[in-house]
């Protein structure tokens, strides 16, 4: 009876191990393929900065952004156009925004006399219609 209790135990260690060692196969080839496709990976992250950063929208070349180089000055130049749009855009509409605030006043001074004019006439065909009847 010993002995079938130990078969039992042996036979499921040894069924344990072997699917420990298959998971531990699977998990090696995976790493293995994940290690290529990080190469891959890598090697087009390379060709891409190096076609993008070399060649600029007019097709010459441009070099790395480093203080001095042609790319860097050209950025440069690029964002100092965008900050002199921004205080431009900035101007118009603080412009825009005092015109609309001026013609909300004239359109209340214009409005005024209008509403008086209709409480008026309003009142004169009530009087009338009191006086009619």
């Amino acid at each position: 009876m010993h002995k079938k209790y130990f078969k039992g135990i042996y036979k499921e260690k040894t069924s344990a191990d072997s699917k420990k060692l298959t998971q531990i196969i699977l998990l090696i080839e995976e790493k293995s393929n994940m290690q290529q496709e990080l190469s891959k990976l890598k090697h087009e992250i390379r060709r891409l900065e190096n076609t993008l950063a070399e060649i600029g929208d007019d097709g010459v070349s441009l070099g790395p952004v480093q203080a001095g180089s042609v790319r860097y000055s050209e950025l440069r130049r690029q964002l100092y156009r965008t900050k002199e749009d921004l205080v431009q855009s900035d101007a118009a509409r603080k412009d825009l925004k005092l015109k609309v605030h001026q013609q909300e006043n004239e359109i209340q001074t214009i409005q005024q006399p209008n509403d008086d004019l209709i409480l008026k006439t309003l009142f004169w065909v009530h009087n009338l219609t009191i006086k009619s009847s």
